[in-house]
């Protein structure tokens, strides 16, 4: 446990993390598991579109960008500079990536379906 918090401490200033704390007051444990469970569903979805050679662009993948930002927005409580920290986090820690599934191909084809999304 204290390695995790030594790892978000890491990434994001206190006050960051006291507004993440909030959020997660705000929130509510309920809404936390559930989207613990959609995660790692919408990156099964998202690495089937990137297998079929999907383009990023496209509005299948674009729907899937759509709940991507959801679930960030839910977190980050709609913060850039949240999720800024997130971000930076997912790509400077191998730990983080392997527990979420990703791979660089993954976090590339991310990348760009978001980039589409704007």
């Amino acid at each position: 446990m204290r390695e995790v918090i030594t790892m978000l401490e890491k990434y994001y200033t206190p006050d960051q993390l006291e507004e993440l704390r909030q959020r997660k007051e705000a929130v509510g444990d309920e809404r936390i598991q559930q989207v613990q469970q959609e995660w790692p569903e919408l990156i099964v979805q998202v690495q089937a579109e990137m297998k079929n050679g999907t383009d990023p662009a496209s509005d299948e993948v674009q729907l899937l960008a759509k709940r991507w930002l959801g679930l960030i927005n839910e977190f980050t409580g709609g913060n850039p500079k949240i999720a800024q920290s997130l971000n930076r986090m997912y790509q400077q820690e191998p730990t983080l990536q392997q527990q979420a599934n990703f791979d660089p191909r993954l976090m590339e084809y991310v990348s760009k379906m978001l980039a589409a999304s704007k």
